[in-house]
């Protein structure tokens, strides 16, 4: 018996009333027999190998062939494209090793997985103190790890830059920055010794030349609760002389008024030492002056100062809302005035009605002491030891909503 095998086959035995793999094979015909060829399927000698990507990136494989030969090493290189990573190897292999090593025994089927990395991003906080400012570039909320940002340091009118602290120390002006980590940097400004500064506002009687109350950010000024409407305001500086003030009122009514020579005035005077008059129209307002070393708002300039106010007619509207009332509103008193103490005793205006509301000022218009009063309460007793130590003279502003009264607080 000759065996022959196929294509992709070949003869490995005989089985049946014959064994073994003698081909041919000779048959000695004592009797009946079964005998069967068995041809098996010739393993290929070259092999393929396939692969694949999850995400974003490349694979190389060294040598690239289409086929390998059977028992040949493939090197598998995984290139992770931008803001992924390669996180490993599935199907045929397994595990992060890169390069891999793959050989040749069979068909392969690989994948490379790549996962999308978060952007590790830091933030930058800038604070301040003293007058000045602070730029960022590039101005962002948040910053890339690794990446640069400028500060730059611009001082206000009068002051200095003197030195960052916090996530950075130094005087570098500009500053740059490395964002490696969350990051607080304070800039300091330092006011330059005999600096010109904008100190304070004075309400004054234009008729008579004597001051009326400060003028302070936030205040209210009743013209039916002043002692005229012929008014003016008046700058106050340090130092007491400066080369010149410059105003700029804004809102209901403007005005632009520069003045070389004391007292510095937002509506002027004659030259002879009396005010020009102004009467405001009610509404808001805000003011700003700024100190100049030179005359007319020449030279360097000094700190400015901006208040808001607004200006109101409250008692006439109430006049003449109220008919059944012709009272005249009784005055409020403030004894012993002078205090020795700064303990005073308060007898308020019959016509005041509810909560009162009181507010202490200094001469430069700053709120020294605040509070409220009972309702229906006709004196009252206040201790501004503490508020006025070393001030002999503030200004106590009171009211319920419909009326103000100001009283000039002395201290021996």
């Amino acid at each position: 018996l000759t065996a022959t095998a196929g294509a992709g086959f070949t003869f490995s035995g005989w089985s049946g009333d014959a064994t073994g793999t003698t081909n041919p094979l000779t048959v000695t015909m004592n009797g009946n027999k079964n005998i069967t060829a068995t041809f098996t399927a010739t393993p290929p000698t070259t092999y393929t190998l396939t692969t694949a990507t999850v995400g974003t990136g490349t694979v190389t494989k060294n040598p690239n062939m289409a086929t390998y030969a059977s028992g040949s090493t493939v090197a598998l290189t995984a290139t992770a494209g931008a803001g992924y990573t390669f996180t490993g190897w599935s199907g045929d292999a397994t595990g992060t090793a890169n390069p891999l090593s793959v050989t040749m025994n069979g068909n392969k089927n690989i994948t490379a997985t790549f996962t999308a990395t978060t952007p590790t991003t830091y933030t930058l906080t800038v604070n301040t103190l003293g007058t000045g400012s602070v730029t960022k570039n590039p101005n962002a909320a948040s910053y890339a790890s690794g990446s640069n940002v400028v500060l730059t340091a611009a001082p206000g009118a009068g002051f200095t830059f003197t030195g960052w602290s916090g996530s950075a120390t130094g005087t570098t002006n500009p500053l740059t920055v490395a964002m490696t980590a969350n990051k607080t940097i304070t800039a300091t400004f330092t006011a330059i010794s005999g600096a010109q500064q904008l100190t304070g506002y004075i309400l004054v009687n234009a008729s008579t030349g004597a001051d009326i109350q400060p003028l302070a950010s936030g205040a209210t000024l009743n013209l039916n609760s002043l002692p005229t409407r012929s008014l003016n305001v008046r700058a106050t500086t340090s130092p007491v002389t400066v080369g010149s003030v410059v105003f700029a009122l804004s809102g209901a009514q403007t005005q632009n008024q520069t003045e070389t020579t004391a007292p510095y005035a937002l509506f002027g005077d004659n030259g002879a030492g009396t005010y020009n008059p102004w009467t405001p129209v009610v509404g808001n307002y805000t003011l700003t002056a700024r100190p100049y070393t030179g005359g007319g708002g020449s030279g360097t300039a000094g700190t400015p100062l901006t208040i808001t106010f607004s200006v109101t007619n409250a008692a006439a509207r109430v006049a003449a809302a109220t008919t059944s009332s012709s009272a005249a509103q009784a005055p409020a008193e403030a004894y012993p005035n002078p205090s020795p103490n700064g303990h005073y005793r308060l007898l308020l205006p019959t016509d005041f009605q509810g909560e009162v509301r009181y507010r202490l000022i200094s001469v430069l218009g700053a709120t020294l002491a605040s509070g409220t009063l009972p309702a229906g309460a006709r004196t009252a007793e206040l201790d501004f030891a503490h508020p006025l130590s070393g001030t002999s003279l503030s200004y106590l502003l009171l009211e319920d909503g419909r009326h103000v009264v100001q009283l000039k607080l002395l201290r021996q």
